[in-house]
Formats: C-alpha cells, structure tokens, sequence
C-alpha cells in the first residue's frame, strides 16, 4: 500500500531533524580543531577548483618554468590554510591577532616561502622583484578574504565562540 505524499514529506522531515541531532552530538561538532581545519580549507579549496578549471584550458600554452610554478601552490594552499586556522583558534582570544591581519600574516609567509623554493624548483619566472610587487595585492587580498570568509565560516562552525573584536566587525 503507497502511502499519501504529505506522509512521506512529514518521515523525511524527520530524518533530517535527527540527522542535524546526530551532527551536534558527533565527532565533527565535538572537536573545534576539526572544525577550524576544515573552516580554512573551503575557500581556497572552492578557489582552487575555479583555477584548476581555468588552468587546465590554458595550461598546455603555459612555459614548464610556470607550469611547475602553479602546481606546488595549487595542490599545498588548501591545507596550509587549514593549518593556519587551526594555529589561529589554539591561541585563543586574549593571544591572537584579529583575524585578518592573521590571514595577511599568511600571505607574507607564503610569498617569502615561494620565492625561497623558486630557485629550488628552477623557476625562473618567480624572482623577488615580482615577489614585493604582488606582496601588497596578495596581503590586502588575503586580509579581506580571511575577515569576512574564513572569519564568517569560523562562526558559521562554531570556533569563534569568544567573538573577538574582529568578529563583532571592529577593525
């Protein structure tokens, strides 16, 4: 015997109504660690596909030197972006800095860290000179993208629970 539509909506409501209790209970939601790794993963991780995607169309023109330049930074990003975040919610609110100084922190390791395996890597196109001139563009970026991206899905999870100053929108 079928049963009647409004019966059906109604048990699967309810199993979207335990599936939210299970997650609160879970092991995702019990570990702030887990949630800030994976907080700082999703935009560079969603940043990441939208370049790949555009990179595989044009990655055929591109000169080896810069093919190997794109693909260390592509695949590690993510990650190091979790790390960071997870470096960022272990300090606690009376230690840390506001959020987006803490990404564009970031972004100057990151650039210093490129241009020291450049020459380890014999690309030719990464020289310090273009390593300062995308210094300010990259740390402003980094800056915007952690206060309002990775500051917004921290609360979304739940790791800002203190709310700092940054959070409450005070720069």
């Amino acid at each position: 015997m079928n049963e009647p539509d409004w019966l059906q909506r109604r048990r699967d409501s309810g199993r979207a109504a335990h599936a939210a209790r299970a997650f609160r209970g879970s092991f995702v939601r019990a570990h702030r660690y887990v949630r800030a790794f994976l907080a700082g993963i999703a935009v560079p991780t969603v940043v990441v596909g939208v370049a790949g995607t555009i990179a595989v169309v044009f990655f055929d023109d591109l000169e080896p030197s810069v093919q190997r330049a794109l693909i260390l930074p592509i695949a590690i990003n993510p990650i190091i972006w979790g790390c960071w975040n997870v470096l960022w919610a272990a300090l606690g609110p009376p230690r840390r800095a506001r959020i987006g100084w803490h990404g564009a922190v970031l972004a100057i390791l990151l650039i210093g860290l490129g241009l020291l395996l450049a020459p380890r890597l014999n690309v030719s196109a990464v020289t310090p000179r273009r390593g300062v001139a995308v210094l300010g563009p990259t740390g402003f970026a980094y800056y915007i993208i952690w206060r309002y991206g990775v500051s917004f899905l921290n609360s979304l999870v739940g790791v800002d629970t203190a709310r700092d100053e940054t959070a409450r929108g005070n720069t």
